[in-house]
């Protein structure tokens, strides 16, 4: 039996796929979401797996992040800029 690293459920074993998913294969989507550094994690301590629901929604939110990156302003203005362009309105 194996657990879920995000969710702490137990990971069913569904047709399409065999074998669970590593935990490593989302380093970066989970330090992002979870503030955690699953490389240090001790592996007796902490499963290594992901269920199918962590994963879908793993990739749901790398997908998003990829696709709507911040966008930076074309000019930075200083708050002082800022100050007398609404004073002149």
């Amino acid at each position: 039996m194996s657990l879920c690293r995000t969710c702490g459920n137990k990971i069913k074993i569904s047709r399409k796929y065999k074998y669970p998913k590593p935990a490593v294969n989302y380093v970066s989507v989970i330090q992002q979401l979870f503030r955690v550094n699953i490389l240090e994690d001790i592996d007796l301590v902490y499963p290594r797996s992901i269920c199918d629901i962590c994963r879908n929604q793993l990739d749901r939110y790398n997908k998003s992040m990829i696709q709507y990156e911040p966008v930076k302003p074309l000019i930075d203005y200083s708050p002082i800029q800022i100050l007398i362009v609404l004073s002149a309105l």
